[in-house]
């Protein structure tokens, strides 16, 4: 047999595809397999230009080296090429040539052979798109994963652990590194549980919180375990990190949520109750005035028992007035509303406003202009306001500034508003801020509980903000408020916008 019979046997048997170009990159043979592949005759190749037929496929910068790579006349190696068959299927092949010459040295042309590795470039995009899915799903799951290679002390991290903890991603990270990126109380528990699970193989789940380098705090729920040789030498330690700041957040939303809501119901609840009760007591008290003064008629006015009338009438109109304001609380108390301009009428109110501080506290107003109307009962209003500015003054003894604001507010979230019938929209906002000594964490949401007083007894019935509250919410309206102690208080009225 023949070398160029082998030849032709070994080109037969090959896997791979052979071909030859001359200097004009024109094909001058191609084996029948490629021909086969391509579903085309070996002579509707020859004379055809290789580099149109079958353009580089990848990188600019991989395109651009293989181009100068043939400019000069180099072999070249594991070129990529993309090409469609006639039957409409595109292939890919894995390319490598080198420049022959004549025995004069003149170019001639390249030869080489190709792979077909359309499967394996096929398997590659199909496990790359999987990756990214399985990335994305982390990402929306806020779950990444890592290990530490105890032989090479190689750490990975997935990239959402990288986000996680706000570094670079791909940065160097060591095993200590990696600890740092925890509160020092959560770096001390997981490296407590890392070191536990080292010893015996120990699975653990734990609640930490990761500081990032711009200081925010993230809640993470981390889980490790180990992987041990046969011969129980420890390989590596491996696990999940999830970030569950929102869930938290969600969580001490809901939590905070509830409690208003219970708050809200409590004061339904004592409003109903209060009402019922100062219903009936200013019956009792209206039979009491009413025959007290039918007996100052029938007594004469010399009388002795006159005195005595009218010290039991002056405490009969004491009780009435209470029931007033208890009215007032449980939003009973009788309205006459009508439209006006708040921001008018706190500035007709200056002088009352003065008078009710005192002169140690130094009123300062900012009411915007154009502010919306409000259908209200004027002469309510303006003694809710006397009575916010009241307690302001008695809050700064020392004296301060008291600031009142008007201001129109559209309202599209609840904003710490807890009635859970507030209604979002258009209102008019009243802010009354002062300098005093605040109110404690555990009396804030008491405040406005009737014969609830932070004062002295003999000196507040515990139900001047109880009456206003419970009038600003017989008005459709919404009251809150801002505290802390020894710095102040500020005091949100709502009243709704009246509308067309």
């Amino acid at each position: 047999m023949d070398s160029q019979s082998r030849l032709a046997d070994f080109v037969e048997l090959a896997p791979d595809f052979y071909w030859e170009t001359d200097e004009l990159a024109n094909f001058t043979y191609i084996s029948e397999k490629f021909s086969n592949l391509a579903g085309r005759s070996i002579n509707s190749f020859i004379g055809q230009n290789s580099r149109k037929l079958f353009p580089l496929f990848g990188t600019e910068e991989e395109i651009e080296a293989y181009a100068d790579g043939a400019a000069k006349l180099e072999p070249f190696h594991e070129a990529l090429l993309k090409f469609t068959t006639e039957k409409g299927e595109d292939r890919y092949l894995n390319v490598n040539g080198k420049p022959y010459f004549s025995k004069e040295g003149t170019f001639i042309g390249y030869r080489g052979y190709s792979s077909d590795i359309t499967q394996s470039i096929e398997l590659k995009q199909n496990l790359a798109e999987k990756i990214t899915i399985l990335e994305e799903a982390a990402k929306l799951a806020h779950i990444g994963y890592w290990q530490y290679y105890y032989p090479t002390k190689d750490f990975f991290w997935s990239k959402e652990i990288y986000r996680i903890s706000g570094l670079p991603y791909f940065s160097k990270i060591t095993l200590d590194r990696g600890f740092k990126i925890y509160t020092p109380e959560s770096e001390a528990l997981a490296k407590e549980h890392a070191k536990i699970s080292r010893e015996n193989g120990e699975k653990y789940q734990l609640d930490l919180q990761v500081v990032r380098p711009d200081g925010e705090v993230r809640n993470v729920i981390l889980t490790g375990n180990c992987i041990f040789s046969a011969k129980g030498k420890i390989l590596s330690h491996y696990g999940v990190m999830q970030d569950v700041t929102d869930n938290v957040k969600i969580q001490l939303q809901q939590q905070k949520m509830e409690k208003q809501l219970l708050h809200s119901q409590k004061m339904e609840t004592v409003g109903q109750l209060t009402g019922g009760v100062a219903h009936d007591f200013n019956n009792l008290l209206s039979v009491i005035i009413g025959n007290i003064e039918l007996l100052e008629d029938m007594a004469e006015p010399s009388s002795k028992t006159i005195p005595i009338l009218q010290s039991i009438e002056r405490s009969a109109e004491k009780g009435a007035l209470l029931t007033q304001r208890l009215l007032a609380y449980s939003s009973k108390l009788p309205l006459i509303p009508e439209t006006i301009n708040i921001a008018q009428t706190i500035e007709e109110m200056r002088e009352r406003i003065k008078l009710s501080v005192g002169n140690r506290v130094f009123v300062s107003y900012d009411c915007s202009p154009s502010i919306w109307p409000c259908l209200i009962d004027s002469q309510q209003l303006e003694n809710a306001i006397i009575n916010l500015c009241r307690n302001a003054g008695d809050a700064m003894p020392n004296g301060g500034e008291l600031k009142i604001s008007v201001q129109n507010k559209s309202m599209d979230c609840i904003e710490g508003i807890f009635e859970q019938d507030f209604v979002l929209g258009d209102y008019v906002l009243i802010s009354i801020a002062d300098q005093g000594s605040g109110i404690s964490k555990q009396n804030i949401q008491r405040v406005f509980e009737p014969f609830f007083t932070t004062k002295d007894t003999s000196t507040g019935s515990g139900l001047g903000l109880s009456s206003v509250y419970g009038f600003i919410r017989q008005s459709k309206g919404a009251i809150t408020l801002q505290s802390e102690e020894d710095k102040g208080t500020i005091f949100f009225v709502y009243l709704p916008r009246k509308l067309n």
